[in-house]
């Protein structure tokens, strides 16, 4: 099989290796990519050399978690899936693959094509940023930044029944925004932004920010736009990538002065307080559950991943694709390898 290798800042390689899908144990499902969906963000850091990931080994190491395949083949034991199957994975750009039947993998439904299936992941994101944002349905949210991440928080905040408002600094993201379901978008540095944030909410503000965006700039923006006692989601990495602080991010005018709540977040469902456990005492919103819901608001057409694409590659051209990633092409959102 084919696969993606990172050996160092600037240095990803195609690469052949060895996948032996003639003997699968049991318990195995061998599977083939139709497409994998590039996460924009995560891979730019790493392709650039940006600090050392705690879970990732130095170099060589493989890239990307979003990938959609087909199943051709199971082992003997293998009861909840068959071959012909497909499936979303948490599986790096490479070909084909071997995996557990109790790994992390889902079935997309028949109404999802695989292309769209591929950034399952990415919106699943943006809900569990809400979720451990505690976001109540009614509430009004504020989304910092319009990445791939930050229009995926719109999409699943506008399901979720919010009134949303998207901040970005990039002219060509703002039809984009609305689409996904923006009610208002304004630009980060707008004139009296703290005024139109309440005129929007009829004087309450601004009750979750999630913060989609890495630079310090868009951190500041995300305080002052949070009402007081409200609260921010981080789902950036704030600082990652920028010159020094020029701004104290704990703050006393924020932190304390406005009672605000600052809320980490990680993509496994694991890290989400949910106080209703089922009846067998295991946790109601695993990460598979989440992810079956998020493909079952596409099969139902209430999400539309196609809308994000904005460039397609066949897998042969990652070093293009890499290359506009390291450049901060802001040309591109959502963008997918072809694999077959």
């Amino acid at each position: 099989m084919k696969a993606f290798i990172l050996h160092g800042p600037r240095d990803m390689r195609l690469e052949e290796r060895d996948l032996d899908a003639g003997h699968l144990q049991p318990d195995e499902i061998y599977a083939e990519t139709d497409y994998s969906a590039i996460s924009p963000g995560t891979e730019r850091g790493n392709y650039e050399g940006a600090e050392q990931i705690p879970w990732e080994p130095r170099y060589p190491r493989s890239s990307g978690y979003n990938n959609a395949a087909t199943i051709m083949a199971v082992g003997s034991g293998v009861t909840r899936f068959k071959a012909g199957d497909r499936i979303w994975t948490g599986t790096p750009h490479q070909s084909a693959f071997i995996v557990k039947q109790t790994g992390l993998l889902v079935r997309i439904p028949d109404q999802v094509p695989s292309q769209d299936a591929a950034f399952t992941f990415l919106h699943h994101l943006g809900y569990i940023s809400l979720r451990m944002g505690d976001y109540v349905m009614g509430e009004s949210v504020t989304v910092v930044g319009t990445g791939i991440l930050g229009l995926t928080t719109l999409a699943l905040a506008r399901v979720g029944g919010a009134r949303v408002v998207a901040l970005t600094d990039s002219e060509s993201r703002v039809n984009i925004a609305r689409k996904m379901g923006a009610h208002e978008v304004w630009f980060s540095d707008a004139p009296n932004l703290e005024k139109k944030l309440l005129d929007f909410t009829d004087g309450i503000g601004i009750d979750l920010v999630v913060l989609a965006a890495n630079p310090w700039p868009a951190y500041r923006v995300a305080m002052e736009s949070v009402r007081p006692g409200g609260r921010v989601a981080l789902l950036s990495l704030p600082g990652r990538g920028e010159d020094d602080l020029d701004v104290n991010p704990l703050a006393m005018k924020w932190i304390h002065a406005k009672n605000l709540t600052l809320k980490a977040v990680r993509g496994s469902a694991g890290f989400t307080p949910y106080k209703y456990p089922l009846f067998d005492g295991t946790q109601r919103f695993t990460l598979i559950n989440s992810l079956k819901y998020i493909l079952s608001l596409m099969a139902d057409g209430s999400l539309h991943p196609a809308e994000l694409v904005t460039h397609h590659f066949r897998y042969d051209q990652f070093q293009e694709a890499y290359e506009l990633l390291y450049r901060r092409d802001t040309s591109m959102i959502g963008a997918t390898f072809r694999w077959k």
